[in-house]
């Protein structure tokens, strides 16, 4: 039996030898995999930082046109604000000059019309009178 035991254990050290020489390339494999990712994760990255700047650089270039067109906003909207209030200033002025022009016609209308029945009652009463 003991050789049994002995035919055993030097087939049961045969496997054992086979299985880590196995895992050993296994291992190997393994590190070759996680090389090869670490290869195409540096590549990844290489590639993405020039991206990473224009889409920086852009994203500058945008916020400068924004800042800018908001400046031109803000100075067209002043510049509409104070040709309102010029227009405004003009027109006020105009149509108080027209109220005073009416209102100086209206006291002219109102004496000529004064004087209009002062001489019809001067013509009336000389007629009664003669």
């Amino acid at each position: 039996m003991t050789i049994v035991i002995d035919i055993l254990l030097a087939v049961l050290i045969a496997s054992v030898s086979a299985l880590c020489i196995y895992l050993l390339f296994w291992l190997k494999s393994v590190g070759q995999n996680i090389s090869n990712m670490e290869r195409d994760i540096n590549s990844f990255v290489d590639s993405m930082l020039p991206l990473i700047e224009n889409l920086n650089e852009t994203s500058n270039k945008v916020g400068n046109i924004v800042s800018v067109a908001e400046s031109q906003v803000s100075e067209l909207s002043q510049t509409i604000n104070r040709t309102k209030a010029r227009f405004n200033s003009i027109f006020s002025s105009l149509i108080k000059e027209n109220e005073e022009n009416q209102m100086l016609n209206f006291i002219t209308n109102l004496r000529a019309f004064a004087k209009g029945v002062s001489t019809f009652f001067q013509a009336f009463t000389k007629k009664n009178s003669e």
